[in-house]
């Protein structure tokens, strides 16, 4: 089952289809308070744990969410999304110059 299909089971599941949108748009602005505070006064995000790594993956349910109630797949479409942005920005042009030695 992918991640989205568990998210939507377990939705459905919990009997969560009268929560409305804006309560998960809610939950997406506090998670990003908790990896703005934790990048700002702590730095878990050297270490790839604590309250950050907790708020990142968070961050990735919450945003299948709303796409599971539109029925887009956000696994597919943003596949799709980098392999256009990888022939948008080519490595080479974007790349910062190595400095001599």
């Amino acid at each position: 089952m992918s991640i989205q299909e568990r998210i939507r089971h377990s939705g459905k599941a919990l009997e969560w289809r009268n929560v409305r949108p804006f309560h998960t748009v809610l939950h997406t602005v506090d998670e990003m308070g908790v990896l703005a505070r934790e990048a700002l006064f702590t730095d878990s995000y050297k270490k790839g744990d604590g309250k950050m790594r907790g708020a990142v993956i968070e961050l990735a349910i919450l945003l299948y969410k709303p796409d599971s109630r539109l029925g887009a797949e956000l696994e597919a479409e943003t596949k799709r999304k980098i392999s256009r942005n990888e022939e948008r920005f080519i490595v080479e042009k974007y790349r910062s110059p190595k400095k001599a030695p």
